[in-house]
């Protein structure tokens, strides 16, 4: 069924309209120091991070904007940049589990990874234009990171970028830059009295070293059955048990530390559209308050805080509301250490 699902969907994705990027991270040039695609960089070994800094040689290489100018040019950028490859980074976030097809064109050769995992190579030289590739990834529910490795031989150096989705359903987003110096700072502001309240024991914590002392086991435990319980709703390794949940498949190569903690402690403080709480009141009063996760032309299905799977009928419905909040409730974790732990795990797969 999953065969024929991807089929159908790509059939369908050749249909739908095309979209451009307005802008990209990116980062170079890298010296490939002779040896094409063999030579391995930093931004495609870990998480991408987008505050972080690669100490090449004698230079420091930073994450920078970069708006086409009918194309994304690396050259224009930066000068010559014979030998050498430029990396580029987007997050694409999707309401559910489906494929995106992305179409590059680029000078010289290309490699795609979607979420840390390898999709597209294709080791060329050749003069870029648009659509020259097509790349059918499949998507997580939640946000999902593409990056983008060009290689140039020699002379122009550049990407063209265009991707098509079902219904218009993905977002392209840019994510900001967050260090350890910003998630501390954030999360005193919360702690201050902020709208999100943080318990004054997350402050003053170098999580990079707790989470790398972490225990996984009992994180794993907290995510499954006891304490936080996050599989309620999201994955870790597979499916999540609600369809349209955000993913967390692959975190350690998704996700940067500073990220994971802000997400967890200040749910509210940067939302998805897509992963907003709605509110709904029926024409008997109820009111329902979480994520919708399900529509059809009879019934949405709406996940609750508690985790609960509740289907109103469309013809019931007398309200209905989107709030900008998480429909994740706040203060799930209780001590550092769960977190520590939890992250720790999660981080681990």
């Amino acid at each position: 069924m999953d065969a024929v699902r991807r089929q159908s969907e790509r059939q369908r994705l050749k249909r739908a309209p095309i979209r451009g990027v307005a802008e990209l991270w990116v980062s170079g040039p890298f010296d490939d120091r002779g040896a094409g695609f063999q030579t391995v960089h930093p931004p495609e070994t870990r998480a991408v991070d987008v505050a972080g800094r690669f100490a090449v040689g004698k230079k420091t290489i930073r994450w920078e904007k970069l708006k086409p100018i009918r194309m994304f040019n690396f050259h224009m950028k930066y000068g010559d940049t014979d030998g050498t490859s430029c990396y580029a980074y987007l997050r694409l976030i999707s309401p559910r589990r489906q494929q995106v097809l992305l179409t590059p064109g680029s000078d010289d050769g290309l490699k795609v990874w979607v979420n840390g995992r390898k999709v597209h190579e294709n080791d060329i030289a050749r003069g870029g234009l648009p659509l020259q590739d097509v790349v059918f990834a499949e998507l997580e529910p939640g946000s999902n990171d593409v990056l983008f490795r060009v290689r140039n031989v020699v002379g122009e150096h550049c990407l063209y970028l265009h991707y098509r989705s079902l219904g218009g359903s993905v977002q392209v987003t840019l994510p900001e830059p967050l260090d350890a110096g910003g998630l501390a700072a954030r999360l005193k502001e919360a702690a201050k009295g902020g709208k999100q309240k943080v318990a004054a024991a997350f402050l003053d914590v170098d999580w990079a070293t707790e989470v790398a002392r972490g225990d996984k086991v009992r994180g794993k435990k907290l995510f499954a059955t006891s304490g936080i319980g996050c599989a309620k709703c999201h994955a870790a390794k597979g499916l999540a048990a609600v369809p349209g949940a955000p993913s967390l498949t692959g975190a350690g190569k998704r996700f940067t530390v500073p990220y994971l903690v802000e997400s967890v402690l200040l749910p509210n403080r940067r939302i998805s559209p897509v992963f907003r709480s709605t509110v709904i009141v029926t024409s008997k009063g109820k009111v329902v308050t979480g994520l919708v996760v399900g529509e059809t032309g009879q019934v949405v299905t709406v996940l609750t805080p508690e985790a609960k799977r509740v289907e109103i009928s469309r013809g019931e419905i007398e309200e209905r509301k989107t709030q900008n909040v998480s429909a994740m409730p706040a203060g799930l974790v209780k001590t550092p250490r769960e977190l520590r732990d939890l992250l720790a795990y999660l981080l681990a797969q």
